[in-house]
């Protein structure tokens, strides 16, 4: 679970990371800035890879996220990187990161807790 727990957290800093990018950015703005675009993607992909790597223990730990869907928009990002659609880059970050961030936020904690 140890290395588990360094994939966690590398998916919780890319899950905030997506998140602060987006900080008031209308999805209008985003669709114009290659920038955001580029960085949001970026911390998906590391989002994905990290949950990737995690170990069956370690998913199992957290039966709730749904592992198979962020390794999914990962290989989307990076293997059909001409076809990604931006209206679902941004929705995912705006509707469904902060559900994960306090998920991953809270087993965290738990975990550092003695």
């Amino acid at each position: 679970m140890n290395h588990d727990l360094v994939y966690l957290r590398d998916a919780l800093d890319s899950a905030r990371a997506a998140r602060d990018y987006l900080k008031g950015v209308s999805r209008e703005q985003f669709l114009e800035l290659r920038e955001k675009q580029d960085a949001v993607m970026r911390a998906l992909e590391v989002l994905g890879e990290a949950a990737g790597r995690l170990s069956q223990e370690g998913r199992d730990a957290l039966p709730d996220v749904r592992w198979r869907r962020l390794v999914g928009m990962r290989n989307i990002l990076i293997h059909r990187y001409d076809n990604v659609d931006l209206d679902i880059v941004y929705d995912t970050v705006m509707d469904n990161l902060p559900k994960l961030i306090e998920r991953l936020e809270a087993f965290l904690d738990q975990q550092d807790s003695p």
